[in-house]
C-alpha cells in the first residue's frame, strides 16, 4: 500500500511517497527499484534508513547494474 503526496501549494515538481510494507524483502525491492530508477535516469535519491536497511538498499542498485560508488562520489559536496 502506498500514497503519493504533493505539496499543498500545488505541483512542486517532485513527489513524496509513503509506503507500508509487510516484509523486509518487499521494502528492499521497492526502495532499491525506486533508487535504481532515479540513478539510472541521472536523478538523485535520498534514503533515511537504519544501518541494516541501508546496507540492503545499497546492494539492490548493484544488482540492477547501477554503479552506486560512482553515483555517490559524483554528488555535489
Amino acid at each position: 500500500m502506498h500514497a503519493s503526496l504533493t505539496s499543498p501549494g500545488g505541483d512542486c515538481g517532485h513527489q513524496h511517497l509513503v509506503e507500508f510494507y509487510d516484509t523486509a524483502a518487499f521494502l528492499v525491492d521497492t526502495v532499491g527499484g525506486f533508487v535504481g530508477s532515479a540513478l539510472r535516469g541521472g536523478d538523485a535519491a535520498l534514503v533515511v534508513a537504519t544501518a541494516a536497511h541501508r546496507e540492503a538498499f545499497e546492494a539492490a542498485p548493484k544488482d540492477s547494474g547501477v554503479d552506486l560508488a560512482s553515483a555517490t562520489s559524483s554528488a555535489a559536496p
